[in-house]
């Protein structure tokens, strides 16, 4: 098994890179397609003397949360590892509401594609060099019987 971790580090080194190509390509889109709705809405909702203190309070979470490239990567990250990544989707529905569209992509594309992929490149490395393992005995034995 580690064997097969370590035969796998260059194939896991870009793995790492290109997730981290796409998480940075989603933060992009979270900032043009989501953060300005969400700046509205904290705008209008502290203007507005009916808004309620838990309204006020998801919002600057909310702004907080998707306020930057930064923070969207620090987000997109929290959702990739499936860190209670509903405390943000959940409240963001309510003031954006294709949000759920782009959080779905983002979890079909980074974590089942890319995380199944990983798991999979660790585990074709194993069985690779547990079969040349096994031809190695094999070859030893018939060498050792053979003299």
């Amino acid at each position: 098994l580690i064997r097969g971790l370590s035969a796998s580090t260059r194939t896991l080194f870009w793995t790492v890179v290109v997730v981290c190509l796409i998480t940075y390509i989603f933060a992009i889109f979270g900032v043009v397609l989501i953060s300005a709705e969400v700046e509205l809405a904290s705008d209008k909702a502290s203007h507005d003397p009916n808004s309620n203190s838990q309204e006020l309070a998801d919002l600057e979470m909310l702004v907080e949360a998707t306020g930057s490239l930064s923070s969207w990567m620090y987000t997109l990250i929290q959702v990739l590892t499936l860190d209670s990544w509903n405390a943000i989707a959940r409240p963001l529905q309510r003031y954006v509401a294709g949000s759920w569209a782009f959080f779905y992509c983002y979890v079909a594309v980074a974590v089942i594609v890319f995380m199944n992929l990983v798991t999979a490149v660790i585990v074709e490395n194993a069985l690779s060099h547990s079969k040349q393992d096994e031809e190695t005995l094999l070859a030893q034995k018939y060498s050792e019987q053979k003299s």
